[in-house]
């Protein structure tokens, strides 16, 4: 039992330790033996004492243990007592029968998998006596190991969660005091003497008593009258703990002198990775073994962690650690909380499933894919409880109480209305109609709170060194897909400053740094290529970065010239005319976008240090990628085996069915229809769907495969969910339909088929743009990258040999690399993003790394929209139906028939794959009245001469007879997702009609 320090004002901080619980273990032989004293006073009032029973080895029988017995009998060098000293007077015998034994077994499993309190107590400065305090900063979950048993070496986790929040002028000692920052000692105190007056606090009791009644049934003491059996069990697990040498000793302190760590941000559309790296360390040069993968803590079930790429899903989930209202009742209300209005990763899609209340609106795929959407939802955001409650409870919890209605941050908001007189006073929400933008936010504020508490967390700053500094976030580096639309650029990077000033305003600026910054920020992303600090840290530019630098630093002993020298060759329009380049194609197959970056590196032939430039030469991004395949999958496979299998069953009109549950929205859907679909999706098709994938990707034999098989590595879905599409098969004839009964059959012939249906196209077109470039490399990243029918599309259009192809999933990068295995194996490609930002960060921005440096000024100077043409968005086809402008015409009069979506692309040919961008409506239901019969309009819509993705305020405005129409009738509004309503993962809409022919 090592011990271990804690940071004061670091957050909730959370400290895991294995022991031995089973049978055999010295800690099981423990019992706790407890009686209840019932005394009767002259009026006849009762009252029952919780009392600890002596077994008087010479009387042979329990007597009463009281503070008197202690002061008088106990050695004062052993604490044992010596019977001897006992007073005839002080002996008063207790019945046997009436003595409650607690075995070990039994105190162990009455508080599992709950948070309770724990006495965590500051030692005298001689180390010998306790403190009574502080009260209400230590809790502790413990947990059964899976797959152990008592012959294992561990077989319960236990996890201490503490409060680190530090404050003087305390009416009682409830948390720590500044005073205690300077390397106060504290332990828990297990015996009784010791603790008891902590047990005894009204809300320690409350909570306990609440806890235990949940398991009393369970635990086989349903039926004993005892009103301390509660007290009785927690003390007996405190003395079972304590003799298993679970609570190890802690110091809590502080520090003038902080510890900087930069966080390195891969926010996908489906996954997000993190990376931290500290970045000071006395002067020497960083090591990237030093980098970290952020480590994200399960709030649910806190002995679980994650580092790997999370689960972009937002499920919106009140987080606490136990009972709210007895924190309340101690005097500390904002003990631990943890105000985060959303869960991520593998927990939200736990918690999906929790999702059945009938007006539920809780969970969305990704916030990053409305990032358009600023607009006050008509809806309010819902939270999923962990009991099964009929109606869900508006949002309106931690960080909720900073934002406005619509999701804004209250303090900017006010700020705002006070330079604009016209502007209405912002006030706090009173119902969550938050934008689908603003989630991004919150998403945000979760990562934030998780990556404070992990770098202050004493393992990470164990591992680092100089494990007594604090740490503190210094700056937050956010990639974005290449092509992304400069305003969504700048969006995600405006929530991320809302996400951190929520933070500073709820737990003041101990917690986030007053100089943190973003890079690169919304300010920096306005201003004019050549005026910027920093470049976009574009994700296929990224992968480049990852792949360039491994390649130098493994395979080239850290030599970029002798890399250069040796890969690249003489090419026209170089940086160095006489010096090689190595051109390096990179395409990123990501869950909502592919990426295409193809850039010139070369070494500066007179710098005596290795000094590496990339030189961007082309572009391109496409909003069609892995969730459309997954779509595709689900649409060709998974849902034929559910009609097939309907249909063999007696399924009258197997089309109706699958339409309605399946398909789009009907004249008789209602409200529990709609959330039933979107449940199919995230619960059923696309767990389904990726395992499909996965057999594909593995290359595994074709298989026959249950339904509970998929569900493994994600959770059951719901009974509701099953019984409600049972249910509509049965009533057209289907009468033993059971979803759960149901044989998929995988083979990869037929998941390959589907696979280049979707990306055939698109994979031919970036291949025939990268010939005529004559890369050296093709780098393959994302997780679709790793489908073999993938790389075989490459090397069927492409004009290079195999070995020149290099899929970054399962490449041997080396042993530096922050997420690979033991042999250097890249094991997810998603990772490379973040990793490649981080090269950036430290050998290009920083210049912290030993002999290698990257020049970022040409992607900074050089980088620009793809949005060289711009017309009306066709979203059944991702094409233009008519190109207003383009390099050559900036001004074009349209005509508007009330509604149109404006999309965008790169190159002349039309049947250029297209991103939608805008969309222009009536500004409201007023003007579309009162304008349809004046259809169609007209207006001038022009580009920004500094900025080629916008648009000009449209002018001219007529009606079909050219009389003039105010502008202000019309308005433009950003909108990169063809459809409006959703995403096909948040309205679990699918294409029927594609297996119904």
């Amino acid at each position: 039992m090592a011990d271990f320090s804690l940071i004061a004002n670091s957050g909730i901080q959370f400290h895991s330790v294995k022991v031995n619980l089973g049978m055999k273990a010295d800690a099981m032989k423990v019992n706790g033996d407890f009686y209840e004293k019932l005394e009767e006073d002259i009026e006849g009032n009762k009252e029952i004492t919780f009392v600890f029973p002596y077994y008087h080895e010479k009387l042979q029988k329990y007597i009463e243990f009281t503070d008197e017995i202690q002061k008088i009998a106990a050695d004062p060098a052993t604490g044992e007592i010596i019977e001897a000293r006992i007073p005839q007077s002080l002996i008063k015998p207790i019945p046997e029968h009436k003595i409650v034994t607690v075995r070990a077994r039994e105190a162990v499993e009455s508080y599992e998998g709950v948070w309770i309190p724990i006495p965590y107590l500051r030692k005298s400065y001689d180390g010998t006596k306790f403190q009574q305090g502080p009260e209400t900063w230590a809790m502790m979950w413990i947990s059964r190991i899976s797959g152990t048993d008592d012959d294992s070496e561990y077989t319960h986790n236990v996890v201490l969660a503490f409060d680190t929040r530090c404050e003087d002028n305390q009416e009682a000692y409830l948390t720590p005091t500044v005073k205690d920052a300077q390397n106060s000692v504290f332990e828990c105190a297990v015996k009784p003497d010791d603790n008891f007056f902590f047990c005894a606090r009204p809300w320690v009791q409350d909570w306990l008593k609440n806890e235990f009644e949940k398991k009393r049934a369970a635990l086989g003491k349903h039926d004993e009258d005892y009103n301390f059996l509660h007290t009785s069990f927690y003390l007996t697990l405190l003395k079972v703990l304590g003799k298993a040498e679970t609570f190890p000793k802690l110091t809590l302190h502080t520090h003038n002198v902080c510890i900087d760590v930069d966080l390195i941000l891969d926010v996908g559309n489906s996954r997000t990775t993190g990376v931290l790296v500290e970045s000071v360390r006395t002067g020497q040069p960083f090591e990237f073994t030093d980098a970290v993968p952020l480590e994200i803590r399960d709030m649910t079930y806190p002995d679980r962690t994650y580092s790997d790429p999370f689960d972009m899903r937002v499920a919106f989930v009140k987080t606490s650690l136990g009972d709210e209202s007895q924190f309340i009742l101690s005097g500390n209300p904002k003990a631990f909380a943890w105000p985060s209005l959303v869960r991520i990763g593998r927990e939200a899609q736990r918690l999906t499933v929790l999702n059945t209340a009938d007006n539920n609106n809780s969970v969305m795929s990704s916030p990053k894919r409305y990032l358009w959407d600023t607009e006050k939802r008509a809806f309010p955001w819902t939270y999923i409880s962990k009991t099964d409650e009929q109606f869900a409870k508006p949002a309106l919890y931690g960080i909720a109480e900073l934002f406005t209605e619509d999701g804004k941050l209250l303090e900017s908001e006010r700020e705002k209305a006070a330079q604009d007189p016209e502007m209405k006073t912002p006030y706090p929400a009173m119902n969550p109609y938050f934008s689908r933008s603003s989630l991004m936010t919150f998403a945000l504020a979760e990562i934030f709170m998780q990556a404070v508490s992990y770098v202050n967390s004493y393992n990470f700053r164990k591992r680092q060194g100089q494990e007594n500094l604090p740490r503190k976030l210094k700056r937050i580096v956010l990639t974005c897909p290449t092509a992304m639309l400069e305003t969504e650029q700048i969006i995600l990077r405006e929530h991320a400053k809302e996400a951190l000033n929520a933070l500073k305003s709820y737990f003041g600026n101990n917690f986030i740094d007053e100089n943190l910054s973003i890079i690169p920020d919304a300010d920096d992303i306005r201003r004019d290529a050549d005026k910027r600090e920093d470049w976009n840290y574009d994700e296929a530019t990224c992968n480049q970065l990852t792949f360039v630098y491994g390649e130098i630093k493994d395979r080239f002993m850290n030599n970029a010239r002798l890399y250069i020298n040796t890969v690249g060759k003489l090419r026209a329009d170089t940086l160095y005319p006489s010096s090689p380049a190595v051109s390096i194609a990179s395409v990123d197959i990501g869950g909502g976008t592919t990426d295409l970056m193809i850039a010139n590196y070369q070494a500066n032939p007179d710098a005596n240090i290795s000094v590496l430039t990339p030189s961007p030469m082309f572009w391109e991004g496409f909003n069609l990628a892995g969730d459309d395949i997954l779509k595709r999958v689900i649409e060709r496979i998974v849902l034929p085996t559910i009609k097939v299998a309907a249909e063999k069953r007696g399924c009258r009109n197997s089309v109706n069915v699958m339409n309605f549950l399946f398909g789009p929205y009907l004249g008789r859907t209602t409200a529990k229809d709609k959330l039933m679909k979107k449940q199919f999706a995230m619960q059923i098709a696309i767990p389904i769907g990726t395992d499909i994938l996965q057999h594909a990707s593995e290359e595994r034999p074709p298989e026959k495969r249950s339904f509970d098989s998929f569900f493994v590595n994600y959770p059951h879905p719901n009974t509701q969910l099953i019984e409600y599409i049972n249910s509509e098969f049965r009533k057209e004839g289907c009468v033993d339909f059971d979803i759960e009964k149901i044989t998929w059959e995988l083979d990869n012939e037929g998941t390959n088929k589907v696979v280049k249906d979707v990306v055939e196209k698109m994979i031919g077109d970036l291949c025939g743009i990268i010939s005529q470039y004559e890369c050296d490399y093709v780098l393959l990243s994302g997780r679709p990258s790793l489908l073999p029918v993938v790389r075989d599309l490459f090397l069927k259009y492409l004009p290079v040999t195999p070995d020149r192809v290099v899929q970054l999933g399962h490449y041997r990068i080396g042993t530096w690399y922050p997420f690979a295995e033991g042999t250097g194996v890249i094991k997810d490609p998603k990772t490379c993003v973040a990793v490649g930002a981080t090269v950036a960060l430290m050998a290009g921005k920083l210049r912290r790394l030993d002999d290698f440096t990257i020049d970022t000024s040409l992607l900074k100077r050089n980088f620009c929209s793809t949005a060289d043409f711009i017309g009306e968005y066709d979203p059944n086809k991702a094409r233009l139906k008519e190109v207003f402008l383009d390099p050559d015409t900036d001004a074009k009069n349209i005509k508007f028939f009330g509604q149109m979506m404006l999309g965008m692309r790169q190159m002349p040919t039309d049947d250029w794959i297209s991103s939608p961008m805008y969309k222009i409506v009536y500004a409201s239901s007023q003007a579309a009245q009162s304008l349809k019969d004046r259809e169609p309009l007209s207006f001038d819509i022009e580009r920004d001469p500094r900025n080629k993705e916008r648009l000009k305020p449209l002018r001219n405005v007529m009606d079909r007879e050219s009389k003039k129409v105010a502008a202000e009738n019309l308005k433009v509004t950003m909108q990169s997702l063809a459809d409006e309503h959703g995403y096909w993962m948040d309205s679990g809409i699918f294409l029927i009609q594609l297996f119904d022919n």
